[in-house]
């Protein structure tokens, strides 16, 4: 990985690239702007003179609050021209980037770079270089790593970042991996393990909580044979949902959200043992489906979205909306 990182600071130094955007997904949450923040500082170790800028279309709450208690300026305005070389961070598509590159021509002759934990998607053959690798819990694990295998000391705010962005994408190491622990057992010799922890531990808002509630009483169960499968629909907050119906008991769960018009957004989340016992990956099948239905997705094996510009040949009625999206992906599990 150290190696793969090594040739993207030779591809920057040989090119004499100054100027560098890091794009991170629309709603960028804790792991989008700490892997950002550490991939800054990693650039800069090695290219002091770099100019560097994060760019998001939104942020959800939490990463708000983050930015504002470590002072981290995102900015919603990227022009294209202004910049010679990007990268995609906690992120592997364009559709992801949301509103951010609208009516530009994204990358015409620039070079581009992608480091990311979730699965594979086309748009990644397109890059220069890409570090992409799905056994990570998070993207600030990966630039923690990156960290860890040069030897280079951080400053306590980054580590910290890259603290709360592990235990952020983690859910408080409950999902973990093979470096997990030597990696953050690395960060806390630099780090405030204790302020990344109070950093995410900010109330959830009203707005998610009355999404919540809305989405477990509209929730729809099916059960087949031990499985019990929940299909539900909020206006936001979907992820937030999906992840509550698998916290309270189902096996399954699908959230879908109908953004402007003609726009959707579907999160599907289930637990470990549903995904062993049928020996699927949500990632793929997000993947697989949004391709069919010309969009785009993907994430991990218990947890994944799929986005949609255009609602296309669905129906929008949003009971039959529900229906039809719940027989799509359970075709790909049964």
């Amino acid at each position: 990985m150290l190696q793969e990182f090594r040739k993207i600071i030779s591809f920057l130094k040989e090119r004499k690239i100054i100027k560098i955007a890091i794009l991170l997904h629309q709603n960028a949450d804790a792991d989008a702007i700490a892997s950002a923040m550490g991939l800054k500082e990693l650039i800069h170790h090695f290219i002091p003179s770099v100019s560097i800028q994060l760019f998001a279309s939104s942020l959800n709450s939490l990463t708000g609050n983050l930015c504002s208690h470590f002072k981290i300026n995102v900015y919603d305005n990227l022009i294209i021209d202004d910049y010679e070389a990007f990268f995609f961070c906690d992120v592997n598509n364009l559709l992801q980037l949301g509103e951010l590159i609208l009516n530009q021509e994204f990358p015409g002759d620039k070079p581009f770079f992608i480091i990311d934990h979730h699965s594979f998607h086309e748009f990644s053959e397109r890059a220069d270089f890409t570090i992409i690798d799905q056994s990570f819990s998070s993207a600030s694990e990966i630039i923690s790593y990156i960290f860890y295998q040069s030897g280079i000391s951080l400053p306590k705010n980054i580590a910290t970042l890259l603290l709360a962005g592990i235990m952020s994408d983690s859910r408080r190491f409950l999902i973990t991996s093979k470096h997990i622990f030597e990696v953050t057992n690395f960060l806390t010799k630099y780090g405030d393990y204790e302020q990344a922890l109070s950093v995410l531990a900010t109330p959830v808002s009203l707005s998610e909580r009355v999404a919540k509630i809305k989405g477990m009483q509209r929730a729809i169960l099916k059960k087949i044979d031990d499985d019990l499968i929940a299909i539900s629909h909020v206006s936001s907050f979907e992820s937030a949902v999906a992840r509550s119906l698998t916290s309270v008991g189902t096996d399954l769960a699908i959230v879908v959200s109908k953004q402007k018009p003609s726009q959707l957004r579907i999160s599907l989340r289930c637990k470990k043992s549903f995904a062993k016992k049928h020996s699927i990956d949500l990632g793929e099948i997000a993947y697989q489906l949004s391709l069919s239905l010309g969009g785009t997705g993907g994430g991990h094996i218990t947890a994944a979205g799929i986005n949609l510009p255009n609602i296309g040949d669905l129906p929008n009625d949003i009971d039959k909306l529900k229906h039809e999206v719940l027989k799509l992906i359970l075709d790909k599990v049964y």
